[in-house]
């Protein structure tokens, strides 16, 4: 959870949205995002939250299990780095 990129995932699956999706509203490869969607599912901080089709294309789509504000790990790292 403590990369930055982690926290950005978080945030933009307030609501449910592809690993795609997140990926064009963040700013990053697709390939990236999905690296720690995988993460963010084994961690179970984030849940499937069902699928999207579009003709013959199927998105899988995930959403936040809990509510995370995207200031907590900023401060967290503000504090890691006055030690």
């Amino acid at each position: 959870l403590a990369h930055p990129m982690r926290v950005a995932i978080l945030d933009a699956l307030r609501t449910p949205n592809s690993a795609s999706g997140v990926a064009r509203e963040i700013g990053e490869t697709r390939q990236r995002v999905n690296y720690h969607v995988r993460a963010l599912l084994d961690a179970a901080l984030i849940r499937a939250a069902g699928e999207r089709r579009t003709g013959n294309f199927v998105e899988q789509l995930y959403q936040q299990r809990i509510l995370v504000d995207p200031t907590w790990a900023q401060s967290s790292e503000k504090r890691e780095a006055r030690s």
